[in-house]
């Protein structure tokens, strides 16, 4: 029987159609065409049809003579064109081709080499692929297996739902589309995931873990030009997608039980149960009806009785909000169920800038609003919420955790029910995945954007992130006032953090705190060296430097009895070591162009912790002027070395110090008050 397969498999070479809709592709599509001719595999055909085409897209086409099959037509999509090429096709299989994408070479031998090798011939094939752009320059790729696990293969609905299938990667049996109809002629631009949820569901589909075809971005593609139809025609696609799936479809997505999803054990035909849109007040019965167990059909059932387009007799309560994105599911769910009045819903893209987060929610619970905080899962063993568990406990905070990408931020904000909190709040407009810059105001829909608040760290974004019309609107803050072209910004510096104990002075051991990643230049550790050598020469001996951050930190020998190096530490850890510390180094250097970004673009979160905490900030005058601190509430470097401040700082007297506090907790309550009265505007608009 080995025998026999093996002399089969080596038999098996079936025509394979390329097929290449074309409108107006005159700039592209011989490069298409000329990558199909290419291909190593040779038992081809290649179908070009010219979608009522205005350029000379008729006179290129003809130029290849009897080395393709060309077909003419009247305007009426890419689905007409496609539909028209798999008619007249003569192959077995079917690979699609855009006129503005190119195959490699190897394309279909590959896909061709690995059916030979399964049972199934039916099986759909797909590929990874590569980004390139106008001028074929190849500026992103999108290799699976490094990014998704292996279970998550086992399902086609995996790939598609979540929008990592491309047309032109597959090769299918062309008996296979006449099953399903072709595609949707309606569609003008999802008509390919129409068609390829519906063969998903039930031919099995293999991926090769290899590049083979490259997909072109350019300004004349049809999601651009189609913008129109785009909004409509997704709605439409995914409550296709998303109604279609079984409870059991969904847990094998989410390797979910389906137990958890909320179905009981025992309710008949468990598999086949359908998710369906159900009306809130229809929700609120069952829930009513079933606090804590899971619903079962003898529960829902009547329910729906009671309303006329409800009479199937399957099990349908599962609400179509929750599965706009498989990603937001968990907390989709978690967040639908809260009680979302009097409540601002926050959101931080990034797993870092927690030395803000307890500032926001103060300003916030003190204008007697209810938090609703979303972070990154990161963050959860960091707990930048550690001051606020009053907060916690009385529920005007609850945080929930994620886990984020940037399709799940887009995916995120797309939930209809975030419009339901009275203003979004957002901590930071950029976030960063895989070191690509996501604006996170532009993945907000409109109406929702209406009710956001965002908090810009740095003002290189202005432009950037073009947020002019949000600082216009008044929608952008900055940490301290800022100005761009002919707006201002208003400052909401979060300069709290809860419960703290006010940092105490020390006649004995000085301890000068640092804080902030040490490999790269945010911070100048490098000055620490030398400060600490002249302290030495100088006599002092009654000092240490409790340095806080990520990354590694060469000492000398002779200097480590000095420095306390306590790495990444949780909040908590952190707090409390501050609390223990009397000055805190901003270790800013005037020299370094990388910090100049602190007097008129960023703020150091250094600010925030030296007056959350009452910690006597040491920094350059530079920096000083900028964030109105003085000799009166700071030590200040205005040109002597560090050693010579640090020196001031070891021989200050308490009284001194104690003066200096009162006069850096007047600054903290000038910060506080203006800021908490632009957040009021804010919120109240």
């Amino acid at each position: 029987m080995e025998n026999t397969t093996k002399k089969m498999n080596t038999k098996f070479c079936p025509l394979v159609s390329i097929i290449i809709p074309v409108y107006n592709g005159s700039n592209y599509m011989k490069e298409a065409i000329d990558s199909a001719l290419a291909q190593t595999y040779k038992n081809i055909e290649i179908i070009v049809v010219n979608d009522g085409s205005t350029d000379n897209t008729d006179e290129i086409a003809r130029s290849y003579g009897d080395k393709i099959r060309y077909f003419k037509k009247e305007n009426g999509g890419v689905a007409t064109a496609l539909n028209l090429a798999i008619k007249e096709a003569k192959g077995e299989y079917i690979s699609w081709l855009s006129h503005d994408d190119l195959y490699h070479p190897n394309k279909i031998q590959r896909q061709i080499e690995t059916l030979k090798t399964l049972e199934d011939k039916n099986t759909i094939i797909f590929s990874d692929i590569e980004m390139i752009d106008e001028n074929s320059k190849v500026f992103a790729n999108r290799i699976l297996k490094e990014k998704y696990s292996e279970p998550n293969k086992k399902n086609p609905l995996f790939w598609l739902l979540n929008g990592l299938v491309h047309g032109c990667s597959l090769l299918i049996k062309k008996d296979i589309f006449f099953e399903f109809n072709l595609f949707d002629e309606s569609l003008r631009t999802v008509q390919d995931y129409a068609l390829w949820y519906d063969i998903f569901k039930k031919y099995k589909v293999y991926h090769i873990d290899e590049i083979l075809i490259q997909s072109r971005e350019h300004p004349e593609q049809g999601h651009i030009t189609l913008s129109e139809y785009i909004q409509k025609e997704q709605t439409f696609l995914w409550n296709k997608m998303i109604l279609g799936l079984t409870i059991k479809e969904v847990g094998e997505l989410l390797d979910v039980p389906v137990k958890k999803l909320g179905v009981d054990k025992n309710a008949e035909d468990i598999e086949n149960i359908e998710l369906v849109y159900v009306p809130r007040k229809v929700l609120r019965k069952i829930l009513k009806l079933n606090k804590k167990n899971p619903f079962t059909a003898a529960d829902i059932k009547p329910i729906f009785k009671t309303l006329a387009q409800y009479r199937a007799p399957k099990l349908k309560y599962i609400i179509k909000d929750f599965f706009l994105s498989l990603g937001v599911i968990p907390l989709g769910i978690k967040l639908f169920f809260e009680n979302k009045k009097n409540t601002v819903l926050m959101f931080e893209p990034n797993p870092y800038h927690g030395e803000t987060f307890a500032g926001y929610i103060n300003y916030l619970t003190e204008l007697n609003w209810n938090v609703h905080f979303v972070a990154q899962d990161k963050l959860k063993k960091e707990n930048p919420f550690t001051r606020l568990q009053e907060k916690i406990e009385n529920k005007s905070l609850k945080v929930f955790y994620a886990k984020y990408s940037e399709s799940f931020v887009k995916k995120f904000f797309k939930l209809p029910f975030l419009k339901d909190y009275k203003k979004i709040f957002i901590t930071t407009n950029l976030g960063y995945f895989k070191n690509r810059p996501l604006i996170v105001s532009k993945a907000i829909p409109l109406k929702l954007r209406q009710k956001a608040i965002i908090i810009e760290h740095d003002t290189k974004n202005f432009s950037k992130a073009d947020e002019k019309e949000l600082i216009k609107n008044g929608q952008i803050a900055t940490l301290i006032k800022r100005k761009f072209k002919d707006y201002s910004t208003k400052m909401i510096n979060p300069c709290t953090f809860g419960k703290v104990k006010k940092s105490e002075f020390s006649e004995n051991i000085i301890n000068f705190m640092i804080i902030g990643c040490i490999n790269k230049d945010y911070k100048g550790h490098y000055l620490i060296k030398e400060a600490i050598f002249e302290l030495i020469n100088s006599g002092y001996t009654n000092f240490k430097f409790t340095i806080i951050g990520s990354g590694n930190l060469k000492i000398d020998d002779e200097h480590k009895k000095y420095i306390d190096f306590k790495g990444r530490l949780n909040f908590e850890d952190m707090f409390k070591n501050i609390e223990q510390a009397q000055y805190i180094l901003f270790l800013l250097d005037e020299k370094n162009k990388e910090h100049h970004k602190y007097i008129n673009r960023s703020v150091t979160g250094a600010l925030q912790l030296a007056l959350g905490f009452k910690i006597i900030p040491i920094l350059h005058k530079k920096f000083a002027d900028i964030y109105n601190l003085s000799n009166k509430n700071a030590l200040i470097q205005d040109g002597e070395s560090l050693a010579s401040v640090l020196k001031k700082a070891i021989n200050t007297k308490s009284d001194e110090y104690n003066n200096m506090q009162k006069n850096l907790n007047i600054l903290q309550n000038e910060y506080y008050n203006t800021s908490l009265e632009a957040l009021n505007e804010f919120v109240k608009k």
